[in-house]
C-alpha cells in the first residue's frame, strides 16, 4: 500500500512536473517563435522597403534626368535654330539689299548719263548748227 501510494504520488508529481515543464516549453517556444518570426518579418519588410524605395528613386531620378535633358536639348536647339536662321536672314537680306541697291544705282546712273549726254549732244549740235548756219548766212 505504501508503494502504491508513493508510486501514485510520484506519478502525480511527475505529471505535474511534466505539465508545468510542458507549459513553460510552450511559453518559451511560442515566445521564441514570435521573436524569430517578428525579426524575420522586420528584416524582409525592411529589405523590401529598401528595394522598392531604391527602385522608385531610380525611376523618378531617371525620369527627371530625361525631362531636364530633353528640355535643355530643346532650349539649346531652339536657340541655335534662331541664331542660324537670323544670321542667314541677315546675310540674305544684306545680299539682296546690295544687289537691289547696285542695280538701282546702275539704272539711275545710266539714265542720268544718257540724259546728260543727250542734253550735251543737243547743246553741241544746236551750237554747231547755229555756227554753221550763221557762217553760211554770212557767206
Amino acid at each position: 500500500l505504501f508503494l502504491l501510494v508513493s508510486s501514485s504520488m510520484f506519478l502525480l508529481v511527475s505529471c505535474r512536473f511534466l505539465l508545468v515543464n510542458s507549459g513553460l516549453f510552450l511559453l518559451v517556444s511560442s515566445c521564441l517563435f514570435l521573436l524569430v518570426s517578428s525579426c524575420l518579418f522586420l528584416l524582409v519588410s525592411s529589405c523590401l522597403f529598401l528595394l522598392v524605395s531604391s527602385c522608385l528613386f531610380l525611376l523618378v531620378s531617371s525620369c527627371l534626368f530625361l525631362l531636364v535633358s530633353s528640355c535643355l536639348f530643346l532650349l539649346v536647339s531652339s536657340c541655335l535654330f534662331l541664331l542660324v536662321s537670323s544670321c542667314l536672314f541677315l546675310l540674305v537680306s544684306s545680299c539682296l539689299f546690295l544687289l537691289v541697291g547696285s542695280c538701282l544705282f546702275l539704272l539711275v546712273s545710266s539714265c542720268l548719263f544718257l540724259l546728260v549726254s543727250s542734253c550735251l549732244l543737243l547743246l553741241v549740235g544746236s551750237c554747231l548748227f547755229l555756227l554753221i548756219g550763221s557762217c553760211l548766212f554770212l557767206l
